[in-house]
């Protein structure tokens, strides 16, 4: 298997476990959607991560058809968490909303006049691991603080997922 796939494999299960992000869209135009959580729907096998945003007062015909997005995964009492950039298209094509809703396996999810689809390519992803916080006796303490000390750190560098 190429490394890529994995990648993408490792980060299609994380996303799949977090479910949850905050999205950035990271554009300057006023016609931006709006920064919120957002749901997953779907991880494909193309790098697209889908979900639905809500949209202020513009209509659907105004809003930024692409745009620079950041995605922050993060769920309370995992030991890791996902930061991820890349290029936002909304999907207002009928047909390609319909297409995509009927891809998902019992889906009941529908896109109304005050939402729009939007699918995220993955440019970039940085996978960071966290302290857990696990209760530790006093040894395990003394270890630590002696570790940290000496430059050691309890959150570890982020692990990168780049596609050209």
């Amino acid at each position: 298997m190429q490394p890529q796939v994995r990648q993408l494999q490792f980060l299609q299960k994380r996303i799949e476990h977090h479910h949850n992000a905050v999205f950035f869209n990271l554009s300057d135009s006023v016609s931006r959607l709006p920064t919120s959580v957002v749901s997953t729907l779907k991880v494909d096998d193309t790098g697209h991560i889908w979900f639905v945003v809500k949209r202020l007062e513009l209509p659907l015909k105004e809003v930024e058809m692409e745009f620079p997005v950041r995605l922050d995964f993060f769920k309370k009492n995992t030991n890791y968490h996902l930061q991820i950039r890349g290029k936002g298209f909304s999907v207002t094509d009928p047909e390609e909303v319909s297409a995509f809703l009927g891809s998902l396996p019992g889906s009941t999810i529908s896109v109304y006049n005050d939402t729009v689809l939007v699918k995220v390519k993955m440019l970039n992803a940085d996978y960071f691991e966290t302290s857990t916080s696990e209760k530790t006796n006093w040894w395990q303490n003394a270890i630590s603080s002696i570790s940290n000390w000496f430059g050691s750190s309890n959150e570890s560098e982020p692990n990168s997922y780049s596609q050209s």
